[in-house]
């Protein structure tokens, strides 16, 4: 828990403390993990290795990853073959994005520190406009890399799945439902998505 940015421990205990529904799940800062950010370009090829696949299936693949190129930077990325990388476990597609990630920096089209200056709504601009990267992976950059207070990621299966469980709703509710029902949380919204996934994971 050590990692965990003062801002967001700040935002959970209160949630914990004044959100009914929170504060009776028996959810506390104990239960919830953080992962202290790597550089950019390191952070970006693990989001893409995390699209479409479990917690668990990404993880087992970054550490594939890892043994086979050592750390994540452009040039090590860049020196893999194809095949070397599909050794890892990353699909045709996953491969691609890393390719088009690499050639975008080289070619100055995209800018991975530029991220820490811009806003949320710059941050997703810019990262979307990568190949293979849409909403969700800006999002969880966002949240998890710039530590922003605010990110409400309603697309997010498991943030649905949360609210589910949050409102013992019988059926997972739509996207637009789930955008909806964040605003409930504005100012904490990225806090309320950590403990969301807290409690479907619990159940």
């Amino acid at each position: 828990m050590s990692d965990l940015p003062e801002h967001i421990q700040s935002h959970i205990l209160y949630l914990l403390k004044n959100d009914k529904v929170f504060s009776a799940s028996g959810l506390t800062l104990g239960h919830l993990t953080w992962t202290k950010a790597e550089p950019m370009f390191s952070e970006l090829i693990q989001t893409i290795v995390s699209q479409q696949v479990s917690t668990a299936a990404a993880k087992s693949m970054v550490k594939r990853l890892r043994d086979k190129v050592g750390p994540l930077t452009l040039d090590n990325i860049k020196k893999q073959s194809d095949d070397e990388l599909r050794e890892c476990g990353m699909s045709r597609p996953k491969i691609s994005y890393m390719r088009g990630l690499v050639t975008a920096i080289e070619d100055g089209t995209f800018l991975p520190e530029s991220l820490y200056d811009l806003d949320d709504e710059g941050v997703i601009h810019h990262v979307t406009s990568l190949k293979g990267f849409g909403p969700w992976s800006a999002q969880m950059i966002l949240m998890f890399t710039l530590a922003r207070p605010d990110i409400w990621p309603a697309g997010d299966l498991g943030v649905r799945s949360g609210v589910q469980l949050y409102k013992k709703s019988a059926e997972r509710p739509d996207i637009e439902s789930t955008q909806k029902f964040g605003h409930k949380f504005k100012g904490y919204r990225t806090s309320a998505a950590l403990l969301l996934w807290k409690l479907k994971d619990r159940i």
